[in-house]
């Protein structure tokens, strides 16, 4: 009985013993704050303050694509700051933000682009930023990906810079975009940039020899869009657009 007894404290020991190990393991896991989030054969590094909610992006060359999915192995390093994050900063040495980077960051406020490497942001790269208000491009990016901002519904000012010759599909759909200034080289406007807005033509609006000259659009919400474009000859409108709103001085 001795022996049975003895054995019994031993076990229990040792299950207590295996419950306190599991519970300080699960206590300490934590997300990372920093680390590499470079693609293929770039150096790009990833840095988050928890103090001020910043996420900052560093090195030379593309960040890694990423997906719109809870698994770990498939979403970005930062993904458990998404609710959190206020500020991104993306220093010069980056030439590209990829699939998904910061998807559904739902506190982000503003970001911060290279002024001079950055020259593609890829598919739905800022989708579901609602807090998102304003965009500035450097006039190094030439591409931006299919629904990169969509449904980023507090974004009212986008400004484009000079290296962009189209304005990118359905880049803002679903987007509360009210202002829109194009770069000197736009020539082409693509389909669906923005689906808030019907097209309505007023009397210093017009079409001569296919060059567009709009003054001003109305969205379904009856508020007004302004569209500006430093150079507004030769505007290619796709054909297929139904919902357009564009804008040139």
């Amino acid at each position: 009985m001795k022996v049975l007894k003895k054995a019994v404290s031993v076990f229990m020991a040792l299950a207590l013993s295996f419950t306190m190990l599991c519970g300080t393991s699960v206590a300490v896991v934590s997300a990372a704050t920093s680390g590499s989030c470079g693609a293929t054969g770039s150096k790009v590094n990833y840095s988050y303050d928890e103090s001020t909610n910043v996420l900052t992006i560093s090195g030379t060359g593309a960040i890694k694509d990423y997906y719109n999915s809870t698994a770990a192995v498939l979403r970005a390093p930062w993904y458990e700051y998404k609710s959190k994050c206020v500020s991104i900063v993306i220093q010069d040495g980056v030439t590209k933000i990829g699939n998904f980077n910061f998807s559904n960051m739902t506190a982000l406020k503003s970001v911060t682009f290279p002024s001079s490497s950055l020259t593609a942001i890829s598919m739905n790269a800022f989708e579901g930023c609602k807090a998102l208000t304003q965009v500035v491009f450097p006039n190094s990016l030439t591409s931006i990906g299919y629904s990169a901002f969509k449904d980023c519904t507090n974004l009212a000012k986008v400004v484009y810079g000079d290296g962009m010759s189209e304005t990118g599909s359905y880049a803002f759909y679903g987007a509360g975009v009210s202002s829109v200034k194009f770069g000197k080289k736009i020539t082409k406007i693509n389909n669906e940039l923005i689906d808030s807005y019907i097209a309505k033509l007023n009397n210093s609006s017009y079409f001569d020899n296919n060059k567009l000259y709009l003054k001003q659009f109305i969205p379904k919400n009856e508020g007004t869009i302004t569209l500006t474009i430093d150079n507004h000859e030769n505007i290619e409108i796709n054909p297929v657009f139904k919902n357009v709103f564009f804008k040139t001085k």
